[in-house]
């Protein structure tokens, strides 16, 4: 029975949190682990996070992690095909 290949984990480390990113990326080198920075510029003002009147809230509550580590884990379940942008990227 063939099984099926893991999908990598991906690691979303806070901005500006370079010190926890490096340590990601040196200790998860040789892991099916896939580090990058959090994409987001800023975080939503006030007015423009709450929803529109009849629709849901979707964001959750952040993990732990990511209040005490400053990164969340998004399982490879989660992932997409399309390559997350890298640090390099971003710049």
């Amino acid at each position: 029975m063939a099984t099926k290949p893991e999908s990598p984990i991906t690691l979303v480390v806070r901005r500006g949190a370079l010190r926890r990113f490096n340590k990601l990326q040196k200790d998860t080198r040789n892991l099916p682990v896939v580090v990058t920075w959090d994409r987001r510029s800023a975080e939503p003002a006030d007015a423009a996070a709450t929803p529109p009147e009849g629709a849901e809230e979707r964001r959750k509550d952040p993990s732990f992690t990511w209040e005490l580590a400053d990164f969340l884990v998004v399982p490879g379940e989660a992932n997409t095909d399309e390559p997350l942008p890298t640090d390099k990227e971003d710049e």
